[in-house]
């Protein structure tokens, strides 16, 4: 199942079209301060995540919760990259890599009906989701006064999620209403969704170590067979003690929901996640 595949061209062509009118805009401009920022730390992260995949033939199938249902840990511990080209003063481009591996085991406590079986409570379930994040931002800063700057932002939030799915117990198969006893299950999920977003960026510069930002980024939208809204906010604070090196801490949150509706799918994905970053930064 792809929850997001057809429409893919045209959310990259959308997103691509307001970078390069952006970039068109302006000439390069002389800066003596660093053009290209590093940073490397790692995030403490709480999740909340589901799926559901149904059948038009046998209707809708159970909403599985993640942690509650398949035995997930609430928290984990994730490494985070980050790279950020300062073109000048007002236009920037950056990209944010995130990898996220999580699994399970666990003898489920209910039935759970996916796509055409269902897997009886009490069966053994072994289940994996690795996801890689990969953000691609470009800020366009309209407006600068003094230590503040307010800017807009557009980019792919490009998330790639493969889910693995192995149950051995009493499994029931719907096309021919066979129930197996210590029978066995097994699907793969592939979720390859790149989502534009666009937003609003503040930063206020109390000192010249010192640099205070929030922002948050939006999309709700419909095309053809799907629906989907996202929402990512955060806010950070960083001190540099010197030009060129610094440490930053972060808090935010990342909100999704996808619908399928198609022809022969029933599905939906839900993906929650916040937390505290801490990182190290480097200018040059």
């Amino acid at each position: 199942m792809k929850l997001l595949k057809t429409s893919r061209t045209r959310l990259i062509q959308l997103t691509a079209s307001l970078l390069v009118s952006g970039l068109a805009t302006t000439a390069m401009a002389e800066d003596k301060d660093p053009r290209f920022t590093l940073t490397l730390g790692g995030s403490l992260i709480d999740f909340n995540a589901g799926i559901q995949a149904s059948s038009k033939q046998f209707g809708a199938g159970t909403e599985i919760d993640f942690e509650d249902d398949l035995g997930y840990d609430d928290s984990d511990s994730l490494g985070r990259f980050q790279f950020r080209w300062d073109i000048n003063p007002r236009h920037s481009l950056g990209l944010t890599y995130l990898p996220v591996s999580r699994s399970a085991t666990r003898n489920v406590l209910k039935d759970l009906e996916y796509e055409d079986q269902t897997i009886g409570a009490g069966a053994f379930v072994n289940s994996e989701v690795k996801t890689n994040i990969y953000d691609i931002e470009y800020h366009w800063n309209f407006l600068k006064r003094d230590r503040h700057t307010l800017g807009l932002t557009a980019g792919i939030h490009w998330m790639d999620i493969s889910f693995d799915l192995d149950a051995f117990g009493e499994i029931t198969d719907k096309n021919n209403n066979v129930t197996v006893i210590n029978g066995s299950y097994s699907t793969t999920e592939d979720i390859d969704a790149p989502l534009p977003l666009i937003g609003l960026n503040y930063r206020y510069d109390p000192t010249d170590q010192w640099r205070l930002i929030a922002g948050f980024r939006w999309l709700d939208v419909t095309i053809d067979d799907y629906a989907g809204d996202i929402l990512l906010a955060n806010v950070a604070a960083e001190y540099y003690f010197t030009r060129n090196w610094g440490v930053g801490t972060s808090i935010g949150s990342f909100d999704m929901n996808v619908d399928a509706d198609t022809s022969d799918l029933l599905g939906s994905f839900e993906w929650e996640y916040s937390g505290l970053a801490v990182y190290l930064i480097a200018r040059f």
